[in-house]
């Protein structure tokens, strides 16, 4: 009931014109968020059931299950048992979780602290954490230290000159190579890169 008020007060064109004014917008975030329910189940799609915490920053579709049709499509027609599926630039993991249930081995890659852990949250709640094996290092074309830039509303990482060119604070970030990687873990059968337009430099580290 209290998610489907919000997305209503979320979608709806008068909430889309109000909040186009800064002293409407404002209580109207602060009305949003506080009937934002702490945790939802995705309404529709291949994730139909999996269970999130949602995050007011988010694109409501991605529990209403309208988030990227394609790319849930692909996982779910291509793993199953015994795959193995890298999930480079895990987000929310709604695709590593997607991966995990339908059987695979999950490694997702996701340099962000806050995402790290809503990740690991995520796994647990849908009963997923032995399947999803998080690993907090940023995926490149070389191993090391990459310095990256967050994003001003705070969930995403991207190298400098790539993503949103307004950024608030810039970390040291390990990094490594998938062709490293895949050395002491096993190869993917699938993976999703979605890194914030570094997607060469990943895909560079990754020819073997």
């Amino acid at each position: 009931m209290m998610d489907s008020l919000w997305l209503h007060l979320r979608n709806s064109s008068v909430g889309r014109r109000l909040r186009a004014y800064p002293w409407i917008a404002r209580p109207i975030h602060a009305l949003a968020c506080r009937l934002l329910p702490s945790t939802c189940r995705v309404r529709s799609g291949p994730c139909a059931g999996l269970w999130l915490e949602p995050a007011p920053s988010w694109p409501t579709d991605l529990w209403e299950g309208g988030y990227e049709p394609e790319v849930q499509a692909i996982v779910n027609a291509l793993l199953g048992p015994g795959a193995v599926f890298y999930d480079v630039g895990g987000g929310a993991g709604l695709f590593s979780l997607l991966a995990a249930r339908k059987g695979a081995r999950v490694l997702v890659f996701e340099p962000h602290p806050v995402n790290a852990e809503c990740i690991a949250r995520h796994a647990r709640m849908n009963a997923l954490e032995n399947s999803i094996q998080v690993v907090p290092l940023a995926v490149h074309s070389v191993c090391g230290h990459l310095e990256m830039e967050i994003a001003q509303h705070g969930s995403q990482l991207a190298a400098p000159g790539y993503g949103e060119s307004r950024r608030s604070k810039k970390l040291k970030i390990p990094c490594v190579t998938l062709d490293e990687f895949s050395r002491s873990h096993p190869p993917p059968t699938l993976m999703k890169v979605d890194v914030e337009g570094g997607e060469f430099e990943v895909l560079k580290g990754s020819l073997r």
